[in-house]
C-alpha cells in the first residue's frame, strides 16, 4: 500500500483517495490536535480537527490515518496509526510473540520505505533494546520541506503495541 504525503494534497484529492481505498470515515466531532513533539507547525497554521479515516489492512493490523488540514483545506501532516485488531489481554504468549513480531517488522518496513523516499534518518532513539518491558522506539528524518516521525510504543507486560508516523513539510 503507498501512502500519500502531505505535499500540497486537498481536502478533495484526500476524500477520493480514501474512497478508493474503501476507508471508513471516522472523523470526530470534537477538535483534536496534534502536539508540536511530532508536529512543529513552524508556520503556525490553523489546523482543525483531522479529516480522520479507518481502514482494515489485514488480519491483524488497523490503519487509522488523520489528515491535519489548514484553514484553505491544504492537508499540512498526515499522520499514520496503526493498532492490532485483537485486545491483548486475550492472546496467549506464543499470540503475543507473533504480535511483537508482526508490529517489529512493520516498523522495520516503514523506517526502510521513509529512508528510501527521504535519505538517512536525522535522528534515532530505538529503547526496546534497552527497556523491553516498557519503551518508545523513535525514527526521524528532518529536512525541512521532507519530514516524518515514526515511533512504536510497547509495552509487554500488558502486549500493548502501536505504530504512528507523521509526515509533513514545512
Amino acid at each position: 500500500m503507498n501512502y500519500p504525503t502531505a505535499d500540497q494534497l486537498t481536502l478533495e484529492e484526500v476524500e477520493a483517495l480514501e474512497r478508493q481505498l474503501k476507508s471508513e470515515d471516522v472523523t470526530p466531532d470534537h477538535l483534536i490536535s496534534i502536539g508540536t513533539g511530532i508536529y512543529p507547525n513552524t508556520h503556525n497554521f490553523e489546523l482543525g480537527t483531522p479529516k480522520t479515516f479507518r481502514l482494515k489492512e489485514n488480519r491483524n493490523l488497523t490503519l487509522e490515518t488523520e489528515y491535519f488540514l489548514d484553514s484553505s483545506n491544504i492537508v499540512r501532516v498526515i499522520l499514520y496509526q496503526w493498532d492490532n485488531t485483537k485486545n491483548p489481554s486475550f492472546l496467549t504468549d506464543k499470540q503475543k510473540n507473533k504480535k511483537y513480531l508482526l508490529f517489529q517488522e512493520k516498523f522495520d518496513q516503514l523506517a526502510s520505505r521513509v529512508t528510501t523516499e527521504f535519505g538517512e534518518p536525522t535522528e534515532k532513539d530505538i529503547q526496546s533494546t534497552n527497556n523491553p518491558e516498557n519503551f518508545r522506539d523513535g525514527i526521524k528524518w528532518l529536512y525541512g520541506t521532507k519530514n516524518a516521525y515514526l515511533f512504536m510504543f510497547g509495552n509487554n507486560s500488558n502486549g500493548y503495541r502501536q505504530i504512528r508516523l507523521a509526515i509533513y513539510g514545512e
